[in-house]
Formats: C-alpha cells, sequence, structure tokens
C-alpha cells in the first residue's frame, strides 16, 4: 500500500481515529484492525 498518495493510508499508519468513534490499529503483523472505540477497548481487557 503506498501510503504518498492516501491520506487514509498515512492515518491508519499512525493510528489514528478515522471519523467519530471509528478507530484503526495497525497492527504489528501488517494487519489493520477497524472498529469503534468502545469495542477495542472491551477487546484489549
Amino acid at each position: 500500500m503506498a501510503t504518498g498518495e492516501n491520506p487514509l493510508a498515512n492515518l491508519i499508519l499512525e493510528n489514528k481515529f478515522v471519523g467519530g468513534d471509528i478507530v484503526v490499529i495497525n497492527c504489528l503483523d501488517g494487519g489493520l484492525v477497524f472498529g469503534k472505540k468502545e469495542e477495542l477497548e472491551f477487546v484489549k481487557r
């Protein structure tokens, strides 16, 4: 994925929130997790 021309990819790589309560996490294995902040906090527990 080329991040230079894709602002969304840049947000993903920086682990930022994308629109409201949706968060994107760049995982260590190279995968991406999309989800609502509340759901991800529940999974982390």
